[in-house]
């Protein structure tokens, strides 16, 4: 079977392991970690391009200005001890291609589902996903950032459905 081209913008066709984000059953706070996380990794691939910044700007859109910062800071010691923890590139898709933007990688999906299956009560999946995430080493430091991301996700709510103008963060 041949994959479906996503946008007509972008040359790039998913591959084995990627999924289309519309179709990963991502809930509200699942899609905006994926945003924030995205400018955050893209800030490590292009430092010049600042979007560091839009992962903050994502994140205050999100959560408010007094908990956004604080939730994008717990995500990105979690995703700092995720790269710590890996020997290879952790792939992501580039948040400024409309057509890249909307494929979730493999990588993506493992954080955000050891993301979502902590929120949801099910350590083991969260476990699980990240041994893969870190390719079979140790995952204590992640498990350690990911409890701290937990913590400070159950204190600060998403305003509304997380849903934001475009126009706010880009």
């Amino acid at each position: 079977m041949q994959p479906r081209k996503i946008s007509e913008d972008c040359h790039r066709d998913p591959a084995a392991k990627e999924h289309r984000v519309e179709e990963a059953g991502l809930d509200a706070v699942d899609i905006v970690c994926l945003d924030i996380l995205r400018f955050f990794i893209s800030t490590f691939a292009e430092p010049q391009s600042q979007n560091w910044m839009r992962g903050f700007a994502r994140a205050a859109a999100a959560f408010g200005p007094t908990n956004g910062p604080v939730v994008a800071a717990r995500l990105i010691a979690l995703l700092q001890a995720v790269r710590r923890g890996r020997r290879s590139m952790f792939m992501y898709s580039n948040p400024d291609c409309p057509g890249c933007c909307k494929i979730l990688t493999e990588h993506e999906r493992r954080l955000i589902c050891a993301i979502n299956g902590q929120r949801h009560g099910r350590p083991q999946l969260a476990r699980l996903q990240l041994m893969m995430l870190c390719e079979g080493n140790s995952t204590d430091a992640v498990l350690v950032q990911l409890d701290a991301f937990m913590t400070t996700l159950a204190e600060c709510p998403l305003h509304h459905d997380g849903a934001v103008d475009r126009a706010d963060v880009f």
